[in-house]
């Protein structure tokens, strides 16, 4: 068998298998660089990568990047809302944390807004609550996404959160 003979016959075999499939509509296709090898490790969350302007968004491993746009965009309504100004460090994560547990509970509320404030109070007018808030949320089973608030509901000064319904 000459050498290009089994290619030839590879190209046969495949085109045969191939010839009632169809291609995939536009919005379908998968982004370059999204196979195997090129994803990073799985953890407990992965960055939103939709809005650079948000790098402090998340979405929890096994939920759809729709519904944290969703969430970003209002079509998730808000049901509740916290608000830390004002608070410690210990005292915010206290309430968060009470506040969440008693909303998921509740099982009503799908989306809920914390404000944490945008500094303009605090030394070198740094938000000392909004890392914090970020990192108490990663790290709580009830959250499922969350993402910055919108310019009319506190823009960089609260978040929205998606909450895992019990």
């Amino acid at each position: 068998m000459k050498p290009g003979k089994h290619q030839d016959d590879d190209a046969e075999l495949f085109s045969d298998a191939m010839k009632d499939v169809k291609p995939l509509a536009p919005h379908n296709l998968a982004e370059p660089g999204s196979g195997i090898g090129s994803r990073p490790a799985r953890t407990s969350y992965r960055p939103d990568d939709t809005d650079e302007d948000d790098p402090r968004g998340f979405i929890k491993g096994g939920i759809q990047k729709a519904e944290l746009r969703k969430l970003r965009t209002g079509q998730i309504p808000i049901e509740a809302e916290l608000d830390l100004h004002g608070r410690t460090a210990a005292e915010a994560e206290q309430e968060l944390r009470t506040f969440l547990r008693r909303m998921q509970a509740q099982g009503r509320q799908r989306a809920v807004r914390v404000i944490h404030g945008k500094g303009r109070g605090s030394p070198n007018q740094k938000s000392i609550l909004k890392d914090k808030v970020t990192d108490w949320l990663r790290e709580s089973d009830a959250v499922l996404a969350s993402c910055q608030a919108g310019p009319t509901d506190g823009g960089t000064g609260a978040v929205r959160i998606l909450l895992r319904r019990r």
